[in-house]
């Protein structure tokens, strides 16, 4: 069951009144979190409520500080943190970021930040588990590091061709556990950036996609399951579990 949803112009008005208080002992921080504060300030997300509604039963204990939990991790990411465990702690131990969240009362734990995010993911928690758990083989970092601008010939040549026949011939799997995540998006970014016209014409609209690489909060090693090290072997390449089983591990020449 979802709580009340507060309105955007409500955390406006409040954290007004917070950064008052605050900037009468905390100016020269409140001025180094400048941008920071100016993103959440202007991230509005009354758009949301039909989205993340039905994500929750109509029964049950309410569950609240949804919305500043988005905000919370928005501003982890803004401030290059990558660690749910050490923020929950963090934004719960200082009450300037407590603030700017716009929690009420008390922080919420790490587990309430899990649970969030698994609601986000439509698919299956058990079949990700099973999956985590699962054995995959090892690949070592490259030897070969690629310079600025350079990519290695593709390992699978035709794959973007063969995709477009499948989609052309609605062969396509209907998979998408990130299509509630793709609302956030569109939701909050999109539509906000249409109506402010920095998109120009929508109906006259045209876009191009590409790749990227992102940071995972997953090791590349992962974790070994065979009995190597007991025989003395402690650089195989055996089979090994990996935290986050979707992960593609390649070098990033732009980020070194």
């Amino acid at each position: 069951m979802l709580r009340h949803w507060d309105s955007h112009e409500n955390y406006q008005f409040n954290l007004r009144l917070k950064l008052i208080m605050h900037f009468s002992t905390q100016k020269s921080r409140i001025s180094k979190l400048d941008k920071s504060i100016s993103k959440l300030y202007l991230l509005n997300l009354d758009s949301l409520l039909p989205v993340v509604k039905p994500l929750y039963s109509d029964f049950g204990r309410p569950a609240k500080n949804q919305q500043s939990i988005i905000r919370s991790l928005v501003l982890m990411l803004d401030r290059h943190k990558y660690s749910i465990t050490n923020w929950a702690g963090e934004v719960a131990s200082d009450p300037l970021l407590f603030d700017l969240c716009g929690f009420e009362d008390t922080a919420p734990s790490v587990a309430s930040y899990y649970d969030f995010l698994v609601r986000l993911w439509q698919s299956s928690q058990e079949l990700h588990v099973c999956r985590k758990l699962k054995s995959k083989r090892f690949t070592a970092k490259p030897k070969k590091k690629l310079k600025q601008n350079e990519k290695l010939p593709s390992r699978k040549p035709g794959s973007v061709k063969r995709l477009v026949e499948k989609a052309l011939n609605g062969k396509l799997r209907n998979f998408c556990p990130e299509r509630i995540l793709q609302k956030l998006l569109k939701c909050c970014v999109v539509d906000t950036s249409a109506k402010m016209g920095i998109l120009g014409n929508v109906d006259t609209f045209s876009f191009a996609g590409d790749g990227s690489p992102y940071y995972s909060g997953a090791s590349h090693y992962g974790v070994k399951t065979c009995d190597c090290r007991s025989k003395g072997v402690f650089n195989c390449s055996c089979p090994r579990r990996f935290s986050d089983p979707d992960a593609k591990w390649c070098w990033n020449s732009y980020r070194e």
